[in-house]
């Protein structure tokens, strides 16, 4: 850890010399969220790869101890957006996430088989430029669940099965990667749970909570609620969250129509990022099965 430390310290200070102050601050803060995640997924014995996907490269961590068997997989949130007010989005120039809360969770999976897949252009480079990972602004903005999108994240998801023969996956999705983990579902005949977390299940409803515009050339995943029906799924919603309301949750249930197989959890002293990991271990307890009353 100490040489870690030493490491990032060391690091600073150079881009600090090379860059000054007002560049420093920034670039520094960015080499962080890379450290960050490292920090996460060591100890938790999750080696980070990145899977050709085009036009992206996908960073994945992964713990596998048990191949052609089942995998836990998380899907992560939107990443760093930034806004200019209440209601004005601000795109910014890097979507890797501050607070990785879907690695976060994935280092808490005491799962034989446990894979965190981040977003498209997390941890990839700033804005593309990185040889191999073309990306645009959009692809992290309006586009962010467009098909082109969801497409690479579905190849990615192939590579990984390919690669350790799993025979079935237990999704999670935290904030808008609880959408991927949806829209994924739906075109899926191998999975075989869904869990979300402060999960973005309606775009249009999330959008308009915040007062801004429908996302432009991105899939809801609320119009494939009726294909998940039959899905045994557990949404979680925070209680202190003031990100969004459980109205988000409720028009998706809404559009799914009649199903057993759809519960859903209130979890107090939480909000939308902070307060899950200690609440983990015991909120995967919760029935996840075809006999919801």
């Amino acid at each position: 850890m100490l040489r870690n430390q030493f490491k990032f310290v060391t690091l600073t200070a150079a881009l600090c010399a090379t860059l000054g102050v007002t560049a420093c601050s920034k670039t520094v803060y960015d080499v962080w969220r890379f450290e960050s995640a490292d920090r996460i997924s060591a100890p938790a014995d999750m080696l980070k790869r990145q899977v050709t996907a085009e036009p992206f490269m996908i960073t994945v961590f992964e713990k596998v101890h048990k191949e052609d068997s089942v995998a836990d997989i998380y899907f992560e949130g939107d990443g760093a957006l930034s806004y200019l007010g209440e209601h004005v989005l601000s795109i910014s120039t890097n979507p890797t996430p501050e607070y990785p809360l879907g690695l976060q969770l994935a280092a808490h999976d005491l799962a034989d088989n446990v894979i965190s897949i981040s977003r498209q252009c997390q941890y990839s480079g700033m804005e593309g430029k990185r040889p191999g990972t073309p990306c645009k602004k959009d692809f992290w903005n309006n586009g962010r669940y467009s098909i082109e999108t969801m497409n690479a994240m579905n190849t990615a998801l192939d590579k990984i099965q390919k690669r350790y023969g799993f025979t079935g996956f237990n999704f999670v999705g935290v904030d808008g990667g609880a959408a991927v983990a949806v829209l994924l579902a739906a075109k899926r005949k191998d999975v075989l749970s869904l869990r979300t977390v402060a999960g973005i299940l309606d775009t249009d409803e999330y959008e308009a909570q915040h007062k801004r515009a429908p996302l432009k050339g991105s899939l809801n995943p609320k119009d494939f609620a009726k294909d998940l029906a039959g899905l045994p799924q557990q949404h979680f919603i925070a209680n202190w969250d003031k990100d969004m309301s459980p109205a988000v949750y409720q028009s998706y249930r809404n559009a799914m129509g009649p199903s057993s197989c759809i519960r859903f959890t209130l979890v107090d002293e939480v909000d939308h990022w902070k307060g899950w990991t200690n609440r983990w271990h015991s909120l995967m307890k919760e029935p996840l099965n075809c006999n919801a009353q």
